[in-house]
């Protein structure tokens, strides 16, 4: 009885990856259509291509999969090699295996893994980022400033108050223009930094980009890490972050030390907000007119 039992749970294993193989494809390509970010989580979809992997290689080969051997000595052992006593192993098996030349099997492995591949290429995978404040926040690749200097004064941002609601401790809200992507900052923000460079009036498609710098102490990613996509402009030292779902520009390292928040996401605790610097106006679009009082930088302003 100890061998039936051990062979029916390895043909539920057996079961449970054949699910995991099929239903994976399934649900990247579906989650993709409808945003899921978690589809593409680099662990999940690493086990999915190396379990098709796996399969299609041992087709090739001519061998039995591990799973079928191990369940097979359990069951010679049980001393029923066939599948007639057990509800459990001869429902799941019918499920499972078809009477096929073995050709037949090895072709359909390995037109299904080449959809796994064209899957992988199409909605590649993505690295989790975590912080190392106790796993929950958001860690970014090394890099310089935006801008080579960018918004980097601690100018503009006021201590949280210790009492009162959340509005009142200076908890600030944002996100991406889809919601995948939330976050928190818990201070009081009122200074507002635009970049005017031609890389940021690209980027945004807009007369530059508007940010606050807060530090990451006070910075918490609410949801959406993993749909945070990154692009280095080559052999500069300029990165932006963006929803991969939306395109919507997101917060993103300006320093070891401080993040820098795209103004346009915050969504509460922004009501502060002004404009007190413009950096590299010395590149602005000549249709662009600054009108307000924020002190004006030919460069890259290092208060």
């Amino acid at each position: 009885m100890q061998y039936q039992l051990l062979a029916d749970a390895v043909l539920l294993v057996h079961f449970g990856v054949v699910v995991f193989v099929i239903g994976g494809l399934v649900v990247v390509v579906a989650g993709n259509a409808r945003g899921w970010c978690w589809v593409n989580g680099w662990l999940f979809r690493l086990a999915h291509l190396a379990a098709i992997g796996i399969v299609v290689v041992q087709s090739w080969l001519g061998r039995f999969c591990p799973l079928t051997t191990l369940e097979s000595w359990l069951r010679v052992q049980a001393g029923s090699p066939s599948y007639a006593t057990s509800f459990v192993q001869h429902w799941v098996q019918r499920i499972i295996f078809y009477e096929a030349p073995n050709w037949v099997f090895t072709v359909a492995y390995t037109a299904f893994g080449f959809l796994v591949l064209v899957a992988w290429w199409r909605f590649p995978p993505r690295r989790s980022k975590r912080s190392n404040e106790g796993g929950a926040a958001h860690q970014l690749p090394d890099h310089r400033q935006q801008c080579r200097g960018g918004p980097g004064a601690r100018e503009g941002l006021k201590q949280p108050r210790q009492s009162g609601s959340a509005e009142e401790k200076g908890m600030a809200k944002g996100e991406c223009n889809c919601g995948a992507v939330q976050f928190d900052i818990d201070a009081d923000l009122s200074g507002v930094f635009v970049c005017h460079c031609s890389i940021c009036r690209r980027s945004t498609g807009s007369n530059g980009i508007a940010v606050v710098v807060v530090p990451k102490e006070r910075f918490r990613w609410v949801q959406g890490e993993e749909c945070i996509a990154t692009w280095k402009k080559p052999n500069t030292d300029w990165q932006t972050w963006f929803c991969s779902i939306c395109g919507s520009p997101v917060p993103g390292e300006n320093d070891p030390t401080r993040m820098f928040v795209p103004a346009g996401s915050i969504t509460h605790g922004g009501d502060a907000l002004r404009v007190i610097h413009h950096i590299w106006v010395g590149s602005k679009a000549v249709w662009d007119e600054i009108g307000d009082a924020g002190k004006q930088h030919t460069e890259e302003f290092r208060g």
